[in-house]
């Protein structure tokens, strides 16, 4: 049985959210239960624990009560409850009293192990007995940290007492809570503390109200809502939690035929949809992880290192924070989950045109371009992970109201060099004419300066610039459906099969989803290829 522990000697950092939802998860795929170990007794409450009678610290500290005798069944199919009491407040007193006073919570769990593959440990705040018992009985623990400079000292002296107690095979495996990406001071301090403690996981948990509905709700959040951005994130934090602590934990949940509800709500929600990376021999409900065989660490890297090429002139694939300067969206979390499998670090190239990443080939291992039959020459694409539309934007008194009206003689189009839809055009068009900018951003620059009819471009950035300039405005239709997709050079045969089944794996487990979400994007998630 593998013992997890939730903690903080700060409170309100998120640990009993945590602790249910990691719980709930393990559940659907092992047998598991969670000891609310807090007097406050908030993870009981959640999960509607009403024990039958009262069974006091101190008689199970005395061996006068066995854990078994007070297991409490929580409505959902594998997990279970140990309620909490507020007798807990005094359980040091009753571990002080025993001859062997650190090693008692370890005793006590051992008669569970024989039904459970798991148990939880919901922990109060502060420094104690009882949370040394637990650090000595626990073999991963899991640290909730708030971005905030007493969160990061406080896990440095958790770190500096593991370590002096010699716990060498302790895993200390912390995480971002409560995150406000709007906050400067968070994202400093996140890049600061992640500098610091390379064990911080990349998964993080907003700060959202959805997290906090869950004890109005008192249920799981995976359980009522499997597929909002929230439930996404505490999937996406307990599969690297699983790659990160190893068996039993690679067993990651299984999509289950219909999300759990509480026992007194009807059934309503629609099949949890989960990322999970478990490792190479786990399967994710039907959706099996691919082994990485040598071959293709070597076919993909190159010494010791992911080189992941980013186009920045893809706002929809790429973001950079202004103030921290830090990349994100879906292309940046697709190629640290990748580098992440294949046990490599991710170095990032930086282009501002997708012509400019395909020209510099040689330089990469991985890019993230749209799919074009001039660029399939000498790149192996994937199938796609995300569709996004090619469509102009015009003059808002222009004759133009759908993009047929576009193709017409006299008609210039701004288009980026080599971009995807400049790809696309050079093609199609048959009457109007390209008029070329370095880059897409420049081409919209170059429509405005030399007053053209129309720039062509991704729907999402045209609206952004349109919507502060209320003498343009975007067309309703599309010329086009661009399909997003990894790829690698040609040569790469091995590297390229496996970045296939990687995609369709990413976007089975509804990690693409997540990622899209969580960079504020609202682009469709490609169908399975």
């Amino acid at each position: 049985m593998k013992i997890i522990a939730i903690t903080n000697i700060k409170g309100g950092v998120g640990k009993t959210t945590t602790a249910v939802n990691l719980a709930y998860l393990s559940a659907t795929a092992q047998p598991t239960i969670l000891w609310d170990l807090d007097p406050q007794g908030a993870a009981t409450y959640i999960l509607r624990g009403e024990p039958t009678e009262r069974v006091s610290a101190k008689k199970l500290v005395a061996g006068k009560k066995e854990l078994p005798e007070i297991v409490l069944e929580t409505g959902y199919d594998r997990l279970d409850l140990l309620p909490a009491d507020l007798s807990y407040r005094n359980f040091d007193v009753h571990l002080s009293e025993r001859k062997r006073p650190t090693e008692r919570l370890l005793k006590m769990s051992r008669s569970l192990s024989a039904e459970y593959a798991v148990l939880f440990l919901d922990c109060p705040p502060g420094i104690s007995l009882l949370s040394e018992n637990v650090l000595r009985a626990a073999d991963v623990v899991i640290v909730p940290l708030v971005p905030s400079p007493l969160s990061v000292r406080m896990l440095e002296q958790l770190r500096d007492f593991i370590a002096a107690e010699g716990w060498t095979d302790l895993a200390l495996v912390p995480f971002f809570s409560m995150v406000d990406r709007r906050k400067s001071l968070h994202l400093e301090l996140m890049e600061r503390t992640r500098a610091q403690f390379p064990t911080v996981l990349h998964a993080e948990i907003p700060y959202w109200a959805e997290i906090e509905r869950m004890s109005v709700r008192r249920a799981p959040l995976p359980a009522y809502a499997p597929k909002s951005a929230a439930a996404q994130a505490y999937s996406e934090l307990w599969a690297e939690l699983g790659r990160r602590a190893g068996a039993p934990l690679g067993r990651l949940p299984k999509q289950k035929a219909q999300a759990q509800q509480p026992p007194s709500a009807p059934v309503t929600a629609p099949p949890a949809s989960v990322h999970e990376s478990p490792p190479a021999t786990a399967q994710t409900g039907s959706t099996r992880v691919t082994p990485v065989n040598p071959a293709v660490i070597s076919d993909l890297t190159r010494g010791g290192q992911l080189v992941a090429a980013l186009n920045h002139g893809n706002p929809v694939l790429v973001q950079r924070d202004p103030v921290s300067g830090e990349v994100r969206g879906v292309a940046p979390a697709l190629a640290r989950e990748l580098a992440q499998r294949l046990g490599a670090r991710v170095q990032f190239l930086h282009f501002d045109a997708a012509g400019k990443v395909f020209d510099a080939m040689e330089r990469w291992d991985v890019a993230f371009l749209a799919i074009d039959p001039v660029r399939a020459a000498g790149m192996a694409f994937t199938a796609p992970y995300v569709i996004i539309e090619g469509t102009y934007i015009v003059a808002a008194d222009s004759r133009c109201r759908t993009v047929a009206d576009v193709d017409q003689p006299g008609i210039r189009i701004a288009v980026g060099h080599n971009s995807a839809h400049d790809l696309y055009l050079t093609r199609t068009l048959q009457h109007a004419e390209l008029v070329h900018a370095a880059t897409s951003r420049e081409a919209l620059e170059l429509f405005v300066r030399e007053r053209l009819e129309a720039a062509a471009g991704i729907r999402q950035p045209l609206l952004a610039f349109a919507g502060t300039r209320p003498n343009l405005r975007v067309l309703d239709n599309s010329f086009r459906r661009i399909e997003q997709a990894m790829g690698t050079a040609k040569d790469r045969a091995t590297g390229a099969e496996y970045l296939r089944k990687f995609v369709e794996e990413v976007k089975a487990t509804g990690f693409v989803a997540a990622a899209l979400h969580a960079s504020g994007q609202d682009a469709q998630v490609a169908p399975p290829g």
